[in-house]
């Protein structure tokens, strides 16, 4: 993503260019929907979408104001800011798209996908894109998914479309991956991470230390409530929203 300034744009804005990828008739289709979809969004946390071009390098462009601040990933990477506030935005942005008159899912939440604005605030970026756009990670799988797996439902990873469910599963995973700075799952190893997911694996509590003492008892329980392996007994983004940890 780089930043684009001109004479006639007086606000900063952030370019996303989609390479090195052959896009079909429906995949183009599809991603034309999710910008329609994207331009339509109101709300505090949800980076808004200024229009897509192909004048820069005949490469197709998505583009949206300039966050300074980078990702959540980023932004949290020294250790010096603690997560749950910018998680409890996240849960308002998703909440949001949850339930609007026509849903909207994210499909591909993580630490990158997160942008923090100059106020310090989290906004939800790159909706639907999972499938055309390069991830900052991936995992080689037998499976054509979108999205990034290590953060993904199981049966998301099973093939089945997007939810809620899958959202609040990915959040849990979000709210892991803020809090140790890391990727879900790092240091643990397998010959088969996918499946073990499937079967209901998930990522061992990290020492204190790593968090800095801020994954308390209740953020590892509010994980451990949206990570179920029965999408059904999830939790939803209204108890997310009534979630008030403990100091």
């Amino acid at each position: 993503m780089g930043a684009l300034q001109g004479p006639h744009q007086p606000e900063m804005v952030a370019v996303k260019m989609i390479r090195g990828q052959s896009i079909n008739d429906s995949e183009l289709r599809k991603f034309l929907q999710e910008v329609h979809t994207w331009s339509k969004l109101d709300n505090e946390h949800i980076l808004p979408l200024r229009g897509i071009t192909v004048q820069l390098g005949w490469t197709l462009s998505i583009i949206s104001p300039w966050m300074a601040n980078g990702s959540a990933r980023k932004y949290v990477s020294s250790g010096s800011v603690d997560p749950g506030p910018l998680l409890r935005d996240i849960a308002e942005g998703l909440h949001y798209l949850h339930t609007r008159e026509d849903p909207v899912y994210h499909g591909d939440l993580k630490g990158e996908n997160v942008l923090i604005s100059n106020g310090g605030r989290a906004l939800l970026a790159d909706f639907g894109f999972s499938a055309l756009v390069d991830s900052s990670f991936s995992l080689s799988i037998s499976e054509p998914l979108g999205g990034s797996p290590l953060w993904m439902a199981p049966e998301k990873l099973d093939g089945y479309d997007d939810s809620e469910a899958t959202d609040v599963y990915s959040f849990a995973m979000l709210t892991l991956e803020l809090f140790t700075r890391r990727n879900p799952f790092h240091g643990e190893t397998s010959q088969n991470m996918i499946q073990d997911i499937k079967n209901g694996r998930r990522p061992r509590r990290p020492n204190p230390d790593s968090t800095r003492n801020r994954l308390t008892n209740d953020w590892w329980r509010l994980c451990q409530l949206c990570w179920d392996n029965d999408p059904a007994r999830r939790w939803t983004t209204n108890e997310i929203l009534r979630f008030r940890p403990r100091a």
